[in-house]
């Protein structure tokens, strides 16, 4: 047949040799120098496999430990509040009523206060959200710090976005907040959300859009973001409207 080789032993057709993707434990080689051998491409192969196993197991458990922090927090505030406000109970009764640490339960009573409006806020948290939130202040891991005077907060990734004077700027979209903002972090494509009181901004937004390429695209990907960040500074203030007892849970 034309185009095909025949073997000139047996005259059979030969098939044409496969073409694909070359081998993932094949020896790498930069020119005439083998870097990589067959038997430790197979090992890397094994090894960031388990990596990228063990990174998803720890941030389920690390999940699955802010969450049972907002839960006990829940119940630990509960047991605060029958107390009359004229006989508030210390940390030292609330340690000795449910016999935990007291570090814990200043955390679980901080990851509560935290999300008590938003608790769905919680699955969105990466591992070093989780690590700043429920991390002992001592070990130098705690999320706020000062500097000249004004109280900064310490996003999770990129720059700094927050500071204590930020709640007297106004919105990007105009609309009133008391309580909350919401700042982007260009570099990096993420949104965060800071409450008065919090240790640490939350990211409630990650843009996974391609990187603007020209001017045109760049113009696009920036009213993208005001307009993501207005409609985010919308629903928050009806949170803070809901919270005052100003708007009907069904609206």
């Amino acid at each position: 047949m034309e185009g095909q080789l025949k073997n000139p032993l047996t005259q059979e057709t030969a098939l044409p040799a496969k073409r694909g993707r070359p081998s993932k434990t094949a020896p790498v080689y930069d020119g005439d120098v083998m870097v990589l051998s067959s038997d430790e491409r197979a090992r890397i192969n094994e090894l960031v496999t388990g990596i990228t196993a063990d990174t998803g197991k720890i941030h389920k458990l690390m999940l699955s430990t802010a969450r049972r922090y907002f839960e006990l927090g829940g119940i630990i505030l509960d047991a605060i509040r029958r107390f009359p406000a004229s006989k508030a109970p210390t940390t030292e009764m609330v340690e000795k009523w449910t016999q935990i640490p007291a570090r814990k339960v200043t955390t679980a009573l901080k990851v509560y206060k935290h999300f008590k409006e938003a608790p769905e806020l919680l699955e969105g948290l990466s591992m070093r959200d989780v690590a700043l939130m429920i991390g002992d202040k001592n070990s130098g891991t705690g999320g706020t710090k000062e500097k000249n005077g004004k109280l900064q907060y310490a996003c999770p990734a990129g720059p700094q976005l927050f500071d204590s004077e930020d709640f007297g700027l106004p919105t990007l979209s105009g609309i009133e907040l008391d309580m909350f903002r919401v700042r982007m972090d260009k570099s990096h494509g993420d949104m965060y959300l800071l409450k008065k009181g919090w240790n640490i901004p939350i990211q409630v937004v990650n843009f996974t859009v391609e990187e603007p390429k020209n001017v045109a695209e760049r113009t696009a990907y920036d009213r993208l973001i005001d307009e993501t960040q207005s409609a985010v500074e919308r629903y928050y203030a009806t949170i803070e409207r809901r919270d005052k007892g100003n708007v009907p849970e069904t609206e």
